[in-house]
C-alpha cells in the first residue's frame, strides 16, 4: 500500500514538472500585418496644339487658312477637351494626348475605341480615329505612351470654299488602361 502511494506521488509529481517544463517552453506570439494596395492613376498631357491639314492633289498639306483648334486637359474628369473651329470638307486635325503613369503599379493599354463615322445633317460627315504608333505594353511608373488622334471632315457635295462648317462637334474615342499584369 505504501509502494502504491509512493509511486502515485511520483506520478503526480512528474506530472506536475513535466507541465511546468512545458509551460516554461512554449511561447506564444502574435503577426500584425498592413498591407497597402497600389494605385492605378494616369495624367493626360498635351501641348494643345492641333495641326490642321487638307489633301491637295493627293497629297497631305498644312492649311490654316480657315480651320484652327486647341486641346484642353480636364484632369478631374481624364478628358482631352477638343475644339475645332471653322472645319470644312477635306480638312483633317490631328493631335496627341500623352498618357502618363502616375500610380504606383504600372499599366499597359486594354482597349482603344474603333474609328467613329458620323453623317450630321449641318455639318456633314466626319471620322475621327486614335491609335498608337509604338504601343508600350508594360508603361512602367512615371512614364509616358503617346496617343495620335485624327478628325478628318469628308468631302461633300458643296463646293469646299463656300461651306465652312458651323457648329461644334462632339466625338469620343476611348482609350482604357489596365493594371500591367491582368
Amino acid at each position: 500500500m505504501k509502494n502504491k502511494k509512493f509511486i502515485t506521488a511520483v506520478l503526480v509529481l512528474s506530472m506536475m514538472l513535466m507541465g511546468a517544463g512545458y509551460a516554461a517552453w512554449t511561447q506564444d506570439f502574435t503577426v500584425t500585418a498592413n498591407v497597402n494596395t497600389g494605385e492605378l492613376d494616369i495624367a493626360l498631357i498635351s501641348d494643345g496644339e492641333v495641326a490642321i491639314s487638307t489633301m491637295i492633289n493627293d497629297v497631305k498639306t498644312e492649311d490654316t487658312t480657315y480651320a484652327s483648334g486647341t486641346v484642353e486637359i480636364l484632369s478631374s474628369t481624364y478628358t482631352a477637351n477638343v475644339v475645332l473651329d471653322d472645319m470644312y470638307p477635306g480638312a483633317i486635325a490631328e493631335f496627341d494626348v500623352e498618357v502618363e503613369n502616375t500610380g504606383t503599379v504600372g499599366i499597359q493599354l486594354d482597349n482603344i475605341g474603333d474609328a467613329v463615322e458620323v453623317d450630321d445633317a449641318l455639318l456633314g460627315t466626319y471620322t475621327i480615329s486614335a491609335e498608337i504608333a509604338t504601343p508600350n505594353y508594360d508603361i512602367a511608373v512615371g512614364e509616358t505612351e503617346t496617343v495620335h488622334y485624327t478628325v478628318e471632315f469628308v468631302d461633300g457635295d458643296n463646293d469646299t470654299s463656300e461651306n465652312l462648317v458651323e457648329g461644334q462637334v462632339e466625338l469620343s474615342i476611348p482609350v482604357t488602361y489596365k493594371q500591367y499584369n491582368q
